[in-house]
Order: structure tokens, then C-alpha cells, then sequence
């Protein structure tokens, strides 16, 4: 969700996140963290867990084997952080991945999101078979590589795609169902076919550049 981008809430934002990634380089920080780091965790260390600012999250120490694998997750807060996020054959909830940097290695796969929020993050990443529900993406970006990472069999509902801006975004056999996309855009991107219903905003004109080839409105 967007909020009051004022200079003196950018600011304390601002000293807020550096904080938050600080904390990392602190080895007794790193040590009272109830996360394996010789192994991936299971559902039962997937619960509560502040990660604000983590550092190449799965491509470096400590959280090099860090991947949500059949399994359930919720209440995990990646906010502020970077590095590559793996979700298979999984359930999560309440997952914040608010300006998140992912890693192009990023991939989700036969998995459930609800009520996540991947505000102002950077994605690139490749999903399929996915089901996003209740998710906010305000205000993020994708910056993907024409028909290189993208969405595969995924659906969106009661999402919000508000001011996000994705580029080189690909979609295959996606649907957006109550989502609202007010001033979202998808520049040069590769849509072979997207099915649509009661969305807020959805026009064809969203939708710039690239090879857009079929888009329907489920009757």
C-alpha cells in the first residue's frame, strides 16, 4: 500500500532500512536467528520470522540453503532485503516482501500466496502454476527479458497492481480475477494469453510494446 512519501518519513525510512541491513554484518544477530543454516527449514521454522534487510537471501552466508519447499509459511518479513526467493509446492501467508530485490535465480512453482504484499519490490523471476490471492504489488517493478522470466498458469485474485511498472514481463494462460490495475503497466512483454473478470482498470491499453496476442474477458 502506498503511504506519506514526505521528505521526513523518506528520511527516517531511509535510516530505518539502513538499520535493518546493518544488523546482518553482527555475528550474535546471525546466531539467535531460529532458521537452520546447514539445511532448508521445514513448516514448523517458517512461522514469525523478521528477515527485514537480509542480505543475498540463498546466495550467500548465513541464509544460504533458505528455500520454502513443501511446506507452509507465514508471517515472514523479507522487507528490505535482497537475494533469491524459492517457493515450491507450498503455502504461504502474510509473506512482505515490500521493496524486496530479487535475484533473476527467483522461482515459485505449484504454490499458493495469499494475502502477500510485494509492494515497491524489484522483481525478476519465473512462476508457474501459481495462485496469488488478496496480494498487493503497488508500486513495484519487473524488469524481466522479453519472453525470459515471467508467469506460467498463474492466477490473480483480489490482487492490486496500483502504479506498478513491469517490463519484459512474460504471461501464458494467466487470469486476473477482482484485481484492481489503476495505472499499472506492462511494457515490451511477450502475452500469449491472459483471461480476465471483474478487474478495476483492466484495458488492453495497459499493455504497451511487445507481442500481446490474446486477452479475454471470462463471460
Amino acid at each position: 500500500m502506498q503511504d506519506d512519501e514526505s521528505p521526513s518519513n523518506c528520511y527516517a525510512k531511509k535510516m530505518r532500512k539502513t538499520q535493518l541491513r546493518k544488523r546482518w554484518a553482527d555475528p550474535s544477530f546471525v546466531e539467535q536467528l531460529n532458521i537452520p543454516r546447514d539445511r532448508m527449514p521445514v513448516t514448523s521454522e517458517l512461522h514469525k520470522l523478521d528477515l527485514r534487510g537480509v542480505p543475498k537471501l540463498a546466495n550467500g552466508d548465513p541464509l544460504w540453503h533458505f528455500q520454502v519447499h513443501s511446506a507452509d509459511a507465514s508471517e515472514i518479513d523479507f522487507a528490505f532485503g535482497d537475494g533469491c526467493v524459492g517457493v515450491y509446492g507450498s503455502s504461504v501467508t502474510k509473506l512482505n516482501f515490500e521493496e524486496f530485490k530479487f535475484d533473476r535465480a527467483t522461482s515459485f512453482l505449484r504454490s499458493s500466496f495469499t494475502d502477500c504484499q510485494f509492494d515497491r519490490a524489484r522483481m525478476r523471476l519465473n512462476a508457474s502454476d501459481c495462485e496469488f490471492v488478496n496480494c498487493s504489488f503497488d508500486l513495484s517493478t519487473f524488469a524481466g527479458g522479453y519472453s525470459e522470466y515471467g508467469f506460467t498458469r498463474c492466477a490473480f485474485t483480489s490482487c492490486s497492481f496500483r502504479s506498478a511498472r513491469w517490463k519484459g514481463t512474460y504471461f501464458k494462460a494467466c487470469t486476473f480475477v477482482g484485481c484492481d490495475l489503476t495505472q499499472f503497466q506492462v511494457i515490451d512483454s511477450v502475452v500469449t494469453s491472459i483471461k480476465h473478470r471483474d478487474c478495476i482498470a483492466f484495458t488492453e491499453s495497459i499493455f504497451t510494446g511487445g507481442d500481446v496476442r490474446t486477452i479475454t474477458e471470462i463471460a
